[in-house]
């Protein structure tokens, strides 16, 4: 019998914002340091950056990099300006953890393998509700 217990730990929370500077003051009371980790996916044309929330946990916050090209989530921004996007999970076994989570019926949306840190990220969402909540999986880090 298989288990459907998923090898997974909390990584961030992610946090839409038209402009991550404007927000980001907005965390530097709850941060452990200014500066977390800045990288440009120019293949979902958003840029974002982490920032290390005191207890251990990061908070990513996702923009638009250039509005004249397709974002996937230019419509969250067009609808809600900012605000919650997602949860990330760390798999140690991404392919084992996205079977299960289908298994339980998660829907692929995305899926990625040259995210920030050379990690496999992938979208989810579950068939039952898909207003949410929408998940992220992402690998180890290489």
């Amino acid at each position: 019998m298989q288990s459907n217990n998923l090898n997974i730990k909390f990584h961030h929370i992610g946090f839409v914002c038209e402009n991550i500077d404007k927000y980001k003051l907005s965390f530097t009371l709850f941060s452990e340091h200014n500066l977390g980790l800045i990288f440009e996916d120019v293949n979902q044309n958003v840029k974002v950056e982490f920032i290390d929330i005191k207890g251990g946990y990061k908070i990513e916050l996702i923009e638009i990099l250039n509005e004249k090209l397709y974002c996937p989530i230019k419509k969250f921004v067009d609808r809600n300006t900012s605000g919650f996007h997602h949860l990330c999970y760390e798999s140690d076994d991404i392919d084992e953890t996205l079977l299960k989570l289908k298994n339980n019926n998660f829907r692929l949306i995305s899926k990625t393998t040259n995210g920030f840190e050379g990690r496999t990220i992938c979208f989810l969402t579950p068939k039952n509700n898909p207003d949410g909540p929408l998940i992220e999986i992402i690998s180890n880090k290489v």
